[in-house]
């Protein structure tokens, strides 16, 4: 896309697909956005992207921290007008993490809980400073974010990290969005997800490396301190401190090796 003079990307998973909304025409009708949208924050500064029917399924997305969950959530209006992530929402099974799966009694990788075409309503923002799970199932956004939208490395031989890297890429772009002014649409269009079987220990192995990471991460970068005005050089920013950063948790310098790869990325970027 940086090479070429296509404006917009999309992501959409292989064992997903449109409902009857028109799912190519909303993305970009979300991406064209200008005017009052609901606007939701929350007690624990994360927002689970499934609180509007919460009452009825109970389900937090994979990558919500657990540290974060029992929140209150508030619904207001916001005008918007520059949009640069448009996330579409799931029906039938929900993303979860394997530890929410298996406390179900789901073996087989899906949730036994469903979610509806009414447990969705209107689309929403997530305000300032609050923090949201952004997952690359349906997904649309606009060029200019790339050089901040690396889908971060996972599944790594030495590391055994897995099944957070769109998770721990939207958390920085979040923060960024929100340093920008930029604003990132969540609900609609949905998707059919139809995932297939699979083994819920499986995934549980590929999370569980990252699981106490992920209760620390949204802090780190919620404490770095950015100069710069644009996606790169605020991108190259956050590297810079996530490669030279010292801390106390499992797998914690996993992060010294992300950040190193988050600058090849951004250093790549540049060059296109």
């Amino acid at each position: 896309m940086l090479a070429n003079d296509f404006d917009t990307g999309f992501f959409v998973d292989d064992d997903t697909l449109p409902t009857k909304q028109n799912f190519f025409g909303m993305h970009m009708a979300n991406l064209d956005f200008s005017g009052h949208i609901d606007s939701v924050s929350s007690s624990t500064r994360w927002v689970n992207v499934l609180f509007q029917n919460f009452d009825r399924h109970k389900l937090y997305p994979r990558g919500f921290p657990y540290g974060c969950i029992e929140e209150t959530v508030t619904v207001g209006k916001t005008f918007v007008n520059n949009v640069v992530i448009s996330q579409g929402l799931w029906i039938k099974i929900p993303d979860l993490d394997a530890l929410r799966i298996l406390a179900q009694g789901s073996l087989n990788g899906r949730s036994c809980i469903e979610t509806l075409e009414s447990d969705f309503g209107e689309n929403f923002v997530v305000n300032r400073d609050n923090y949201l799970t952004v997952c690359s199932m349906n997904l649309a956004f606009k060029k200019e974010i790339i050089p901040a939208f690396y889908q971060l490395p996972m599944d790594d031989n030495k590391w055994k990290l897995g099944r957070f890297d769109d998770i721990w890429s939207g958390i920085i772009i979040k923060k960024i969005c929100d340093r920008l002014n930029n604003t990132i649409i969540n609900c609609n269009p949905l998707c059919m997800h139809n995932k297939a079987p699979r083994s819920t220990f499986k995934d549980l192995l590929a999370e569980c490396q990252a699981l106490e990471v992920n209760e620390y991460l949204w802090k780190i970068l919620d404490s770095i301190k950015m100069e710069s005005s644009e996606y790169g050089s605020m991108y190259r920013e956050i590297a810079t401190s996530i490669e030279r950063g010292k801390w106390n948790f499992a797998n914690a310098d996993f992060l010294n090796f992300m950040g190193k790869l988050m600058k090849k990325w951004v250093d790549a970027t540049d060059k296109l």
